[in-house]
């Protein structure tokens, strides 16, 4: 059954939502955007397009992954718990350093790790708002 009363009430998808029980992180919470948020999607196949023929391969281009964390930060991530530590202590987010964490192609990996977590976090907001809908439907 489809539940009418539900219809026109407005879903937030750009504000956000928490995640936490991050695998392998224990302690941090990211406040993200579904990965189906409409501007990261269209941004996301600007980046793919601007790869031509080239762009089955993209993903493991250092300048790819470096401008996906720019989106990222951009649009999906919106403020964490825990998740950078500066001199040992936990940061508060900023933009700035989001920024500088999700382009980072660097050595140690934890660019591309911050990249992975920002992304599943986004996975789980998705998955949650196709439960809602779900819900809304009556299945």
């Amino acid at each position: 059954m489809f539940n009418l009363d539900d219809m026109d009430k407005p879903v937030d998808v750009a504000g956000g939502s928490w995640v936490d029980d991050i695998p392998n992180h224990p302690g941090v919470r990211l406040k993200v955007r579904s990965r189906n948020y409409k501007p990261f999607n269209v941004a996301h196949d600007a980046l793919l397009r601007s790869f031509g023929k080239r762009a089955t391969q993209a993903h493991n281009s250092p300048i790819y992954q470096s401008k996906a964390g720019a989106l990222l930060a951009d649009h999906i991530l919106l403020d964490w718990e825990n998740a950078v530590q500066v001199k040992g202590k936990p940061a508060p987010y900023d933009k700035e350093t989001a920024v500088k964490v999700l382009t980072s192609v660097d050595e140690r990996g934890m660019g591309q790790t911050f990249r992975d977590v920002v992304a599943y976090a986004a996975g789980i907001v998705a998955d949650n708002h196709l439960g809602m809908a779900e819900d809304i439907a009556g299945n």
